[in-house]
């Protein structure tokens, strides 16, 4: 259990901090991003292979059928796209973190609450260590008699924008340990300091995406879940956000225009309340749905065909139905729509405080999640990608802990040993096809830039599965 959550715990400390190393020698965060991503995925699946050779796979007989059908959908539309190796790439990316999410869960389910608790530090470790370097960015040009630029602020990101995909996952998960009295107060407060960092941001940057969402989770939750069982999570992120609120006055107004550079305000009410371009793109992919309703264009093939906007259509929603198709819509909406049945059940379930609101806030944090992908590309972008795989293994981990019976009341069904090796190998297998398949590209990732460009045009701000985005 232990060797598979390192692996787990690797790639969330590494990417949750943006590598910030490898990007700064030059080219695009987003390329190394996806790199230290893949490898990541390739190292988790490859840990899963001695831990999954050992045992068979127990999944729910409904967990079973479900996989089976998203399964199929997903090899009909892979093999109906135009360009069949660009929609395998999309696919294996998803089965790398799918098949990490779910060895992660297992192994943490047989560690108990104790190794949870080790696992959930690591989302407090990356935004603390990130906070940090958000506040030299913003203190240090002060000392230095600079203006302060804060777009120029979040380093690891090419667009501060994916930094809020981020915070839409790690502002719930920060709530959560900033008043949980299991925790020493040390970490307590270095939760709240960085939740209060992060809300700043929030504040700066104008992320609709990220208020909206997480204001409409709190609701959603309060409506579910009920008032008074949802309102100490509640209460603590409205807290944060207030003292995000002091911390943003204080850095970004009271400091710079003391020290007599203020800080470079671009944000405009207009500018928040205009589309950027969505109508656009959510328009195309609505025609690429009524093209192709049942199994999409491809995966990843909304970048096939370049427009002057975006190579996703900021709506994950929309963009499984273009890319997959609409039964893969439905059947995904359905999933996801039972996970957060059961994740709301086994909150109502448990007495005891400390781990209900622990599963408040994974709920909230879901909703979020959700909520900001039907206005945004936080399924696209490898660190939230990341990021939301993370919190998706926290919380089937809790929901498998603390559920009613816990692992005991749950019906498996017992996949055969060897049909099981031959799935992990499988899993593994798709990990090592996807880095040959893109070793060439990433070896000259300038050069493949460079060439997209002379054909799609601009693409520093329109990044796919590279930051080139078409393909």
């Amino acid at each position: 259990m232990s060797v598979l959550t390192l692996a787990w715990l690797l790639p969330v400390f590494v990417v949750a901090v943006p590598c910030m190393g490898i990007a700064a020698t030059g080219g695009s965060y987003h390329d190394s991003s996806r790199l230290l991503q893949l490898g990541a995925l390739l190292l988790g699946t490859s840990v899963m292979l001695p831990y999954g050779w050992m045992r068979p796979l127990q999944p729910s007989a409904q967990c079973l059928a479900w996989a089976m059908l998203l399964t199929f959908l997903a090899l009909a539309s892979v093999m109906s796209s135009d360009i069949p190796s660009m929609a395998w790439r999309e696919l294996a990316v998803i089965l790398g973190m799918v098949g990490v999410v779910a060895g992660t869960s297992s192994a943490l389910v047989e560690g108990g609450a104790a190794a949870l608790s080790r696992f959930s530090l690591a989302a407090l470790a990356g935004c603390t260590l990130y906070s940090a370097v958000l506040c030299l960015l913003i203190l240090t040009p002060l000392f230095e008699a600079h203006t302060l630029a804060w777009p120029d602020l979040t380093v690891g990101y090419d667009n501060y924008r994916f930094f809020n995909h981020v915070q839409t996952v790690a502002l719930p998960l920060l709530a959560l340990q900033a008043q949980d009295p299991r925790r020493r107060r040390s970490i307590r407060a270095a939760a709240w300091l960085s939740m209060a960092i992060y809300w700043s941001f929030v504040f700066c940057s104008g992320a609709r995406g990220t208020a909206v969402a997480i204001a409409l989770a709190m609701v959603v939750c309060i409506g579910v879940i009920g008032f008074r069982t949802a309102w100490p999570m509640v209460r603590t992120m409205l807290s944060g956000a207030a003292a995000g609120a002091v911390a943003y006055a204080a850095l970004f107004i009271l400091l710079p225009a003391r020290a007599g550079f203020p800080v470079s305000a671009e944000r405009t009410i207009s500018s928040l309340a205009s589309d950027n371009s969505r109508q656009l793109l959510w328009q195309l992919a609505l025609e690429y749905v009524t093209a192709s309703p049942w199994l999409g264009v491809g995966p990843m093939h909304y970048a096939h065909f370049p427009n002057p906007k975006a190579a996703h259509p900021h709506n994950v929603y929309l963009q499984i139905a273009a890319e997959w198709g609409i039964p893969m819509l439905l059947a995904i909406v359905t999933v996801a729509g039972k996970g957060l049945r059961k994740l709301r059940q086994t909150i109502l379930t448990i007495s005891e405080d400390a781990n209900r609101n622990e599963g408040v806030g994974l709920f909230i944090a879901c909703v979020a999640i959700l909520a900001d992908g039907a206005v945004s590309g936080n399924f696209v972008m490898p660190v939230s990608q990341m990021w939301i795989a993370y919190c998706l293994a926290w919380a089937i981990t809790w929901i498998r802990l603390y559920g009613p019976g816990g692992r005991e009341a749950q019906t498996v069904h017992r996949i055969p040993m060897t049909r099981s090796r031959l799935l992990v190998v499988g899993l593994v297998l798709s990990q090592v096809w996807l880095i040959s398949a893109i070793w060439q590209e990433a070896l000259k990732l300038d050069a493949h830039v460079a060439h997209v460009s002379q054909t799609a045009g601009d693409v520093k701000t329109k990044p796919r599965f590279w930051s080139a985005g078409w393909f």
